[in-house]
Order: structure tokens, then C-alpha cells, then sequence
């Protein structure tokens, strides 16, 4: 997986959309739009999620695709970027560095839901 790094208009353009039902028979769905990398689309370099349930697979899984690369987990809110590694904060632009302080490292899905509550 790689950063995503192109304009935002244009991950707009280029994303596809998967929902799903996560948790119990009474939930909302799920939104995952990725975006593909536009010089390999079989590279994925940006994953949104919308409407995220508190159901821990869902988090397990965003935690296993954090830890295939240098990849951030940050929501709108007032917090730090989430990391598995510490190393990522390396390779994180500058400006995203300044706007959203430096990153907190998370180990387990409960620690990202932690994260996610405490902000």
C-alpha cells in the first residue's frame, strides 16, 4: 500500500465504493471507498470509511492493513494521526505532520476504538 499522493478531487474521481453490513441485523451500513494508485491501479493508496461500526472485526481488519506499510488511520476530529509503527511518522508529509501533530501508536483494535472514543 502506498500514500496517497495526489489531490483530493482526484482520489474523488478515481475511488470505488463497497458497503456492507457490520455488527447485528440492526446496523448501519458500512461505507469503504478505495482509491487506486493512478500509476498502478492495483495498488490501493487511500481507504475511507464511513459510518464505522464498533464492532472490533471491522477494526481488526484496518489494523492488519495498517501494518502492510508506511499507512496513517486519522478521522475528523481533534486528534493524532494512528500508526502501528512509530517508523510511519518518517514518512508522513511535513504539512500533515504540522496540522494533525504527530502520530500515536496503536497495537490492538481496541486501542484504534480507544483512540477514536478519546477524541
Amino acid at each position: 500500500m502506498k500514500r496517497y499522493g495526489g489531490s483530493f478531487q482526484s482520489w474523488k474521481r478515481n475511488r470505488k465504493s463497497i458497503s456492507g453490513w457490520c455488527g447485528t441485523m440492526i446496523s448501519t451500513p458500512v461505507r469503504l471507498a478505495l482509491a487506486p494508485l493512478s500509476t498502478d491501479p492495483s495498488l490501493v493508496t487511500a481507504i475511507v470509511v464511513r459510518r464505522p461500526c464498533g464492532d472490533l472485526r471491522l477494526w481488526e481488519a484496518l489494523l492488519e492493513v495498517m501494518k502492510l506499510g508506511h499507512t496513517v488511520l486519522y478521522f475528523p476530529r481533534d486528534s493524532p494521526p494512528l500508526v502501528t509503527n512509530l517508523e510511519v511518522g518518517d514518512h508522513l508529509p511535513t504539512d500533515m505532520v504540522e496540522a494533525l501533530w504527530q502520530p500515536t501508536l496503536v497495537a490492538t483494535a481496541q486501542d484504534l476504538l480507544d483512540a477514536i472514543h478519546a477524541a
